[in-house]
């Protein structure tokens, strides 16, 4: 018993000193360990957890303790058969103490320099579901997200040019066993689409240039169907101009680890107007559409005014058009 109380007095006045010698030594550690130099340990280890699938690579990585816990790595650079070359300047993960100790994933991460832009993502536990799944509270920021690069990572078949801001917030069930609900805003700033074809069904079909100073979406995610509350495109001199709203059925699966979102039946509202020089340079590769609407179209000061409602069961059967009441 003597043994143990001197042990317990030892610690009781010397406390400060013990504390600082461990303080110091973490510090030094941290501050003097050639973290760098496991760039290429960690890109081995990744590729092979992935059989492949995965390479990363990074030039430096820290670890910093004040005043939040949170691992830092620069010019990282992400391969995966499903994107090209995804590359950002600086990432910044900031981990939820508690969510490691419960394995429960969450905490925020900051992504400099990713598409030219800037994107931060938070992730926090959040209820449980009316099936007892427990799901995530999620808030995902873009700014200035270059669309060419947005393109070319996600393989899509025509090219954009502009810059994109963009907000996501709800909660989301890991495994999407149930459908997430989120809040959805978006706005792309000089929205350029150049000449280009896009193969089809029918063949190849030529697109013309098209310009829009600006469009602005705003709308829910909810039981599997994005509803468009608010969406507005262009102004007075733009290509096309206008409004819209609706939605479309979205079904998120997750397949094999991966995740696929399935799109389903439609109900969009437009009431647009073409500027005249739109419609000479697109009349006659897109001839087809212009028959479509030829219906519900009228005279507007700065072009035509196209007003109608479009209907269909999925993205490959035809749409059923009806005058915009």
């Amino acid at each position: 018993m003597q043994q143990i109380r001197s042990f317990f007095l030892f610690l009781k006045f010397h406390f400060l000193k013990i504390l600082f010698t461990f303080g110091a030594t973490l510090f030094f550690l941290l501050a003097l360990f050639p973290f760098s130099d496991l760039s290429d340990v960690i890109s081995v280890q990744i590729s092979k957890a992935t059989q492949g699938q995965i390479f990363v690579q990074f030039e430096t990585l820290g670890i910093s303790l004040f005043p939040d816990t949170g691992l830092n790595l620069t010019n990282l650079s992400v391969e995966t058969p499903a994107f090209g070359p995804l590359n950002v300047d600086e990432l910044t993960f900031f981990p939820s103490i508690p969510g490691l100790i419960f394995q429960t994933p969450s905490g925020r991460m900051k992504l400099r320099g990713i598409l030219k832009g800037d994107l931060d993502v938070a992730l926090t536990p959040g209820k449980k579901t009316d099936l007892g799944n427990s799901t995530l509270n999620v808030r995902l920021q873009g700014q200035s997200i270059v669309l060419n690069d947005l393109g070319r990572i996600a393989n899509l078949p025509i090219s954009f040019n502009g810059q994109l801001d963009l907000t996501l917030s709800g909660f989301a069930e890991p495994t999407f066993a149930e459908q997430p609900e989120v809040e959805v805003e978006l706005k792309i700033d000089r929205l350029e689409i150049p000449p280009s074809t896009l193969e089809s069904q029918m063949g190849p079909i030529s697109l013309p240039d098209l310009r829009i100073s600006k469009l602005e979406l705003k709308g829910r995610l909810t039981g599997g169907r994005f509803n468009i509350e608010k969406g507005t495109l262009g102004a007075a001199q733009d290509d096309i101009s206008g409004t819209i709203k609706g939605g479309v059925s979205l079904t998120f699966q997750n397949r094999g680890g991966g995740l696929n979102i399935i799109p389903g039946s439609y109900n969009i509202e437009s009431d647009l107007i073409m500027s005249t020089s739109f419609e000479a340079r697109a009349k006659s590769p897109l001839s087809f559409v212009f028959l479509l609407l030829d219906n519900y179209k009228s005279t507007a000061a700065n072009g035509t005014r196209y007003a109608f409602k479009a209907t269909g069961s999925g993205p490959q059967s035809p749409p059923s058009l009806s005058a915009l009441r």
